[in-house]
């Protein structure tokens, strides 16, 4: 997202930023286009694309699937210090040649933070999908996205059991997620939670993102209230789905 919504060199600058990172691979993949421009501008001896690597390429995925555990602050660099940055493959902000933080423009967090990079940013999640959807017209798969709480680890097996941050994640992520599918009408197939049980995450067990706690050296595992608050949010939206549409989502899919 643009640190700054009203400038014009922050939003052209998260455009580039999510160009390099999903177009590269989307455009050739779901359009039948060539590499976006940021991506040329910067890798310079990239291989081409041909009209036949692209006919060839074109339609051979059925959804896009991303893992959108939290959102990124962009900001543009001066004109000068970008051009610098894209000549330069030393560079410590090459290839993107941008600023990422995880602060907004006011110097607030960017949204509620957890033991590792993911901050709760829900709103953001919805026109994150929508520009998925609407710029790719693929389905979109949430295949990855969860949250470790802050310093859960250290805690008392009871105080780990009851993790109301990561409630609140996944039940603020999943509305916002149903409001880009009813309200937006994004395609989106599903989501896959991140993770059923705590595991070995980034060479430590200290950022846990399990639904259940599991237990050293024994192995038990013990459910966390956040798995019981997604099953009862998914459940009680399967209430009167017959009454809609026949049972169908809007795009077709029971519900």
């Amino acid at each position: 997202m643009p640190r700054n919504a009203s400038s014009a060199a922050d939003i052209a600058a998260a455009n580039n930023f999510n160009d390099f990172q999903l177009a590269t691979f989307a455009n050739p993949i779901f359009l039948g286009k060539d590499y976006p421009a940021s991506f040329k501008n910067a890798i310079t001896d990239h291989v081409p694309l041909n009209a036949t690597d692209l006919a060839y390429l074109n339609g051979t995925a059925d959804f896009f699937s991303v893992d959108p555990y939290t959102a990124t602050v962009i900001t543009a660099l001066p004109s000068a210090a970008y051009a610098l940055c894209l000549a330069n493959t030393s560079d410590p902000l090459f290839p993107y040649c941008v600023t990422q933080t995880t602060l907004t423009q006011w110097g607030w967090d960017i949204g509620y933070r957890s033991q590792s990079y993911v901050y709760t940013t829900p709103r953001y999640l919805r026109s994150y999908i929508s520009y998925l959807w609407n710029t790719w017209k693929a389905p979109v798969v949430l295949s990855e996205f969860g949250y470790p709480v802050y310093g859960e680890a250290g805690r008392a097996l009871p105080d780990q059991l009851f993790d109301s941050p990561r409630s609140e994640y996944y039940l603020s992520y999943m509305s916002e997620v149903l409001r880009a599918i009813w309200e937006d009408h994004v395609h989106v197939l599903g989501a896959v939670a991140w993770s059923f049980a705590d595991n070995w995450e980034f060479g430590s067990y200290e950022q846990q993102f399990g639904l259940q706690v599991v237990e050293r050296p024994s192995q038990v595992r013990r459910y966390k209230k956040s798995f019981f608050d997604l099953v009862d949010f998914v459940n009680s939206r399967k209430a009167g789905r017959e009454e809609v549409a026949g049972g169908r989502g809007p795009w077709g899919w029971r519900a």
